[in-house]
C-alpha cells in the first residue's frame, strides 16, 4: 500500500483508495481547500495518481507534504494541535 496526500475531492477516487483522513488545509487567500490523505493499493498507484492530476489537483508524497507544512501552504484543520 501507499500514501499520498491531495486536494482532489472523493469523486476523483477509484480502485480501492481509502480516505485515511482530512485534518489539514491548504492556506489561500480566497478559499481553504482540503487536503485528504489516501492509501492506495500500489498496482493502482499510478492510475490514481493520473487521475488526480487529470483535474488538475495536487499529488504529495511526505517529504512534499511536510515540506508544504514548514512553509505555511497547508495548516492544520480547526486549529488542532500537532503533538
Amino acid at each position: 500500500m501507499s500514501y499520498i496526500y491531495t486536494t482532489a475531492p472523493k469523486s476523483y477516487d477509484g480502485f480501492g483508495t481509502i480516505e485515511i483522513e482530512v485534518k489539514w488545509t491548504t492556506k489561500s487567500y480566497d478559499k481553504d481547500t482540503p487536503v485528504r490523505l489516501v492509501q492506495i493499493e500500489d498496482e493502482h498507484l499510478q492510475w490514481q495518481i493520473s487521475r488526480y492530476q487529470s483535474g488538475m489537483y495536487p499529488v504529495m508524497d511526505l517529504d512534499e507534504f511536510e515540506e508544504r507544512v514548514s512553509y505555511g501552504l497547508i495548516i492544520r484543520k480547526n486549529n488542532d494541535i500537532i503533538n
